[in-house]
C-alpha cells in the first residue's frame, strides 16, 4: 500500500489542476485515512515561529496529564488530548474552536 502524494505547489483554488489535486487528496483520505501533501512553504520564519509557538507548546505539554485530559472532545476525530499510550512516546492536543478563549481556559 502506497499513500498518495499530492503536489499543491503553485496551485490555487479554481485554477487549472486544482480540481484534480482536490480529488486526489479526497480519494487518498477515503482509501487510506491520510495523504502526503507537498506545499510551497511561505510560512513564518523560524524566529517568529519560535516566538509564537515555542514557549506555548512547551508549557502546554508540560501540564500534568490530568489537566491535558480535561481537554477531551469526542465530537472530532482525533479531538482533544491523545497521550499516555503504553509503549508510545506520543502526545497530541487538538482544541475545538481554538479561537474561543473559553475552550482554552477550560483545561489550563
Amino acid at each position: 500500500m502506497e499513500i498518495t502524494k499530492v503536489d499543491l505547489r503553485g496551485l490555487e483554488p479554481g485554477q487549472p489542476g486544482w480540481d484534480e489535486a482536490r480529488d486526489a487528496v479526497t480519494a487518498s483520505i477515503v482509501a487510506h485515512g491520510c495523504v502526503v501533501v507537498h506545499v510551497q512553504h511561505v510560512g513564518l520564519d523560524e524566529d517568529i515561529r519560535q516566538a509564537l509557538f515555542g514557549r506555548a507548546m512547551q508549557e502546554m505539554f508540560a501540564l500534568p496529564a490530568e489537566a491535558k485530559q480535561r481537554n477531551s472532545n469526542n465530537d472530532m476525530q482525533y479531538g482533544g488530548y491523545i497521550g499516555q499510550i503504553p509503549g508510545m512516546a506520543y502526545e497530541s492536543m487538538r482544541i475545538k474552536d481554538v479561537t474561543d478563549a473559553g475552550h482554552i481556559s477550560d483545561f489550563a
